[in-house]
């Protein structure tokens, strides 16, 4: 069975990191965390100043995080399309018109800014690597 980076770099951990890591992972607080896993909360901090330790957390919030975007990118589409058909609909209410073209257009500029953004970034990468 293949294992993900998430679990490889859980197994550099001691067994009282892999709780207090997966306690972060499922509540993302501290007090809670430590709650769960038995330990105080002056730990966890020792544990998160501990370069290792911060780059696994913040490796496994970082996928977590990929594997969601990922998720409402697959239902941008349809709820692009909603969002259309009730400002097109006859029997939308006007307010309910207002709001939904009010979104189209601010996700429109904001994923034109970014497309642009991105473009921009990879020309500057480009350009630092000639």
């Amino acid at each position: 069975m293949k294992q993900n980076k998430t679990n490889y770099k859980e197994n550099l951990l001691t067994p009282g990191q892999k709780s207090v890591f997966k306690a972060l992972l499922q509540t993302g607080n501290i007090t809670e965390a430590a709650e769960i896993s038995k330990v105080s909360r002056g730990t966890i901090y020792r544990y998160l100043s501990e370069p290792k330790f911060k780059k696994v957390v913040n490796d496994a919030q970082f996928e977590m995080l990929s594997l969601a975007i990922g998720e409402l990118q697959k239902a941008a589409h349809e709820a692009a399309t909603i969002l259309i058909n009730l400002a097109k609909d006859s029997e939308t209410p006007a307010s309910v018109k207002l709001s939904a073209c009010k979104v189209i257009l601010e996700s429109g500029f904001k994923g034109a800014e970014l497309l642009h953004l991105e473009e921009r970034l990879s020309l500057l990468e480009e350009a630092e690597n000639d």
